[in-house]
């Protein structure tokens, strides 16, 4: 049996398929790049919906401003690499849906900056807008597919 990965697996995780005795085809369909961005209009709290936005925001000169603010994210990965690095995250869902829902029930008065990716889904900007949530959004990485023929 063939197992077709979209991204390059690490070695531990391609090992247990490997003992399984499946055959692993790995290519990375998708690759994300940092891209430059100002911080001037940085709300007082932060949301970040993925690791890519993280890592961009990693790379920023501007960086020890940012470690000053309230982060709410979704994913435990995302939250543990905000706290790895020194982000007080306030609050972490597993989906963009119920962060939503936890920002516009207990902390709808403050106002947020969004580090999003070019290829993002809509579910939490408009969950805010509609909630009248103050908040503005800063793309700080973009996403380019690419696609591959496999054949099996």
């Amino acid at each position: 049996m063939k197992i077709l990965s979209t991204k390059t697996l690490t070695d531990s995780q391609k090992k247990p398929l490997i003992e399984a005795g499946l055959e692993l085809i790995e290519n990375d369909f998708i690759n994300t790049k940092i891209k430059s961005f100002d911080l001037k209009n940085t709300n007082e709290s932060l949301i970040f919906t993925s690791q890519n936005a993280v890592e961009s925001i990693l790379q920023h000169p501007e960086l020890e401003t940012l470690k000053k603010k309230k982060v709410y994210c979704v994913g435990i990965k995302t939250k543990n690499l905000l706290a790895e690095n020194g982000f007080e995250v306030i609050a972490y869902t597993g989906y963009a849906a119920d962060l939503a829902e936890i920002i516009t029930l207990i902390y709808k008065s403050e106002s947020y900056t969004f580090f999003s990716g070019n290829k993002r889904r809509d579910t939490l900007p408009d969950a805010l807008k509609e909630a009248g949530v103050t908040f503005n959004e800063i793309e700080v990485y973009e996403t380019t597919l690419t696609p591959q023929k496999i054949i099996f």
